[in-house]
């Protein structure tokens, strides 16, 4: 999770455009809020929280979801809370690399996701330094967990040192969103400054023609929607 002070800067920023993006924050993993640990008091103007599931079992990911949800709601209408608007949505983040972060597979997670009234879910990887998203997981298992997340009326979102030449399969497989941070940043470093060029370059090809479809294959989207994580 980012320093307070930086969410607070980022939403007071957007809350001065006219058409300010949705902001959306990472609490970091389930497994580092139990119960005795304060919440934070968040800045008003997030409309999503993520949280992880490294560390955890399925059983685990579902009672301190659950817990952790509660005690937000909690908080948001306790006469204390100054911020009156609507409590931000709830994104469960997963790993393709499940099993070096010691936590369920993205897919069986899917059912939780539904029940605990998460809005969405987001596939990532644990690790930064080995493969990313696409070397962890197969074109077409990325097609069948986006089945299973439509199935349940999940936003699907994939992200993991996604680069360029991954763009084609995002495209065929249709995710609704598609998060990067390497990929914008100078010569890919994920730690360093955003680099417009980059980013406009990510962007351009998401937009660009879609190749023709593989034959029993469901066809991907038109254009996906791109998300930046900033470092």
């Amino acid at each position: 999770m980012a320093p307070l002070g930086v969410l607070a800067e980022i939403a007071n920023r957007l809350a001065t455009r006219s058409q300010a993006p949705p902001l959306s924050i990472a609490l970091g993993e389930l497994a580092e809020w139990p119960d005795d640990r304060p919440l934070p008091e968040l800045p008003p103007g997030i409309q999503f929280v993520k949280v992880g599931v490294a560390g955890l079992t399925r059983e685990e990911v579902a009672d301190r979801l659950s817990r952790l949800q509660l005690r937000f709601l909690r908080m948001q209408a306790s006469p204390s809370h100054s911020d009156t608007a609507a409590p931000p949505q709830w994104i469960l983040a997963t790993y393709a690399d499940f099993q070096a972060a010691r936590s369920p597979s993205p897919g069986d997670l899917w059912d939780i996701a539904q029940v605990q009234n998460c809005v969405g879910v987001l596939i990532d990887t644990w690790g930064k330094q080995g493969p990313g998203l696409t070397g962890c997981l197969t074109e077409d298992q990325l097609h069948t967990l986006r089945a299973g997340a439509r199935e349940r009326g999940l936003t699907l979102a994939l992200a993991g040192r996604l680069t360029l030449a991954d763009i084609p399969l995002l495209r065929r497989v249709g995710p609704d969103i598609v998060g990067i941070r390497s990929a914008a940043c100078v010569e890919g470093n994920r730690a360093g400054a955003l680099c417009a060029g980059a980013l406009e370059r990510f962007r351009t090809s998401l937009g660009a023609p879609l190749a023709p479809p593989v034959p029993g294959r469901p066809a991907g989207r038109e254009a996906l929607p791109l998300s930046v994580v900033t470092p």
